[in-house]
């Protein structure tokens, strides 16, 4: 029974840890920037952007249309 409840304490530790390493638009400005100039209308944009993030296996953890701004997380399961 003790095991039980140290593994439900683990686990639980281990989600807590894994949501707090989430992207938000609120966050500063990590090292790593792309930034892509079109002559498309934004939310055309930001949508082809997600959609070829997303078939790519990648995890978009936010997005904020006003300020054109999406967080993508680049570690993906392809494998």
């Amino acid at each position: 029974m003790t095991g039980i409840i140290i593994f439900a304490i683990v686990a639980v530790i281990i989600l807590i840890s894994i949501n707090k390493k989430k992207g938000t638009t609120d966050m500063k400005k990590p090292n790593k920037i792309s930034s892509i100039i079109t002559d498309i209308p934004i939310d055309k944009a930001m949508k082809t952007i997600i959609n070829f993030a997303q078939i790519g296996g990648y995890k978009v953890d936010d997005f904020n249309e006003k300020d054109a701004i999406i967080v993508i997380n680049l570690s993906c399961d392809l494998y």
